[in-house]
């Protein structure tokens, strides 16, 4: 009688650990998904802050480059002066 509980609690005991290992392992292909996708996000995320500063750069020499566009034409268009 005792021998066939033990075999019985034995055999959940296996099936539990297995049960368990499956789990395990299902869990950390989760993780190892989730770290790929963030590690993919930060990188995505470095190329828009590098790409964002590339463009306030050429913004800011784009602007520079009309402000002196603008005093030309303001120079060129001031009616001669007589002295």
């Amino acid at each position: 009688m005792y021998r066939n509980m033990f075999a019985v609690f034995r055999a959940q005991n296996d099936l539990l650990e297995k049960e368990i290992l499956d789990q395990e392992r299902g869990l950390k292909g989760q993780i190892a998904t989730l770290e790929k996708k963030a590690h993919e996000n930060w990188v995505a995320a470095r190329q828009a802050e590098r790409k964002l500063e590339e463009s306030k750069q050429e913004a800011g020499q784009l602007r520079n480059m009309l402000t002196l566009l603008d005093k030309s034409n303001e120079s060129d268009s001031k009616p001669p002066t007589r002295e």
